[in-house]
């Protein structure tokens, strides 16, 4: 095998195994979006039912445009319902068609999507505050109530008490971008402890350049959890974010090679869903890569209501 054989395989490998990656990353978070144990496909609001002990800063929260109630715990009122599914936008400009305030200060990757997802992780514990983590927050819910608190919160038991056959899972909010350090675009993760910080984001998979989602959305009445259009992120409206019409969504990546190749120049146009990206003139190859997500938690939500 030739030199330049063997770089181009070692190319296409490393484009393959990246991509394979950050997809499946992305995939198996997806599938749970909107998991909340007992209380899953009901609304989430903070009301009689529903209720927080602790409230996130601003500085320590990841609110949506809807200001303080759409941060990453449920407040009241119907402007206040917590969104399991959430994507943005990043424009040319590298600026979010709206607001995610966790990312304010994060240099974004142009013309590529930002996804916001939650759920409870992981396996249930136990009521007593030795079987929590104190750098995390947990939800308790049962059919009919449920009860964010922090993993430290000492005085949490009394009211835990009160939820009668409550599973406690850890709740999480997880927001997926891309960044570029030192030339290489990276896909990088925020999540919940305590608080939601960016500068503790963590990197996950080099070389994903683009990220682009169309939204699954159901507009029939009754819905019957069945896609009637896919639209891109921006053009998705607050009231359809509330609800539990968004069932799922094609999932679109482009994968770079770290590295140029000597002598190549990449003339090749990119379909990303509704995006043709055109040619990059650089040294770069790269790969697409798709999939698509059905929303399950969401599904039940439609057979509920």
């Amino acid at each position: 095998m030739s030199r330049n054989n063997n770089h181009q395989l070692q190319i296409y490998n490393e484009l393959q195994e990246n991509g394979r990656l950050a997809m499946n990353l992305l995939l198996q978070d997806l599938r749970q979006t909107g998991f909340f144990g007992d209380m899953t496909g009901q609304p989430l609001r903070l009301d009689g039912n529903v209720k927080s002990r602790l409230k996130l800063t601003e500085a320590h929260d990841c609110r949506d445009e809807r200001g303080e109630p759409g941060g990453s715990l449920p407040a009241s009122g119907d402007n206040g319902i917590l969104r399991p599914f959430l994507a943005r936008h990043v424009d040319s400009r590298g600026v979010l068609n709206a607001e995610l305030g966790c990312l304010k200060k994060v240099r974004l990757q142009p013309e590529s999507d930002v996804l916001s997802l939650k759920r409870e992780v992981g396996f249930p514990v136990g009521k007593l505050e030795i079987s929590r983590n104190s750098q995390r927050i947990y939800l308790a819910a049962n059919v009919r109530q449920a009860l964010f608190f922090a993993g430290n919160d000492k005085a949490a038991t009394d009211d835990l008490s009160t939820l009668s056959s409550a599973q406690i899972r850890e709740f999480q909010h997880h927001v997926y971008y891309i960044q570029q350090l030192d030339n290489i675009p990276e896909l990088r993760l925020i999540q919940l402890t305590d608080q939601m910080n960016a500068a503790y984001s963590l990197p996950l998979v080099q070389g994903v350049e683009r990220l682009r989602v169309l939204v699954a959305v159901d507009e029939s009445v009754p819905a019957d959890g069945l896609a009637d259009k896919y639209l891109p992120p921006e053009k998705i409206t607050p009231a359809i974010w509330n609800t539990f019409a968004i069932t799922g969504i094609q999932l679109f990546l482009l994968i770079r090679a770290l590295e140029p190749s000597p002598g190549f120049l990449n003339q090749q146009t990119y379909q990303l869903g509704d995006q043709k990206l055109a040619p990059f003139n650089d040294g770069y190859q790269r790969l697409v890569l798709q999939s698509s997500v059905q929303f399950r938690n969401a599904a039940v939500g439609n057979v509920l209501h």
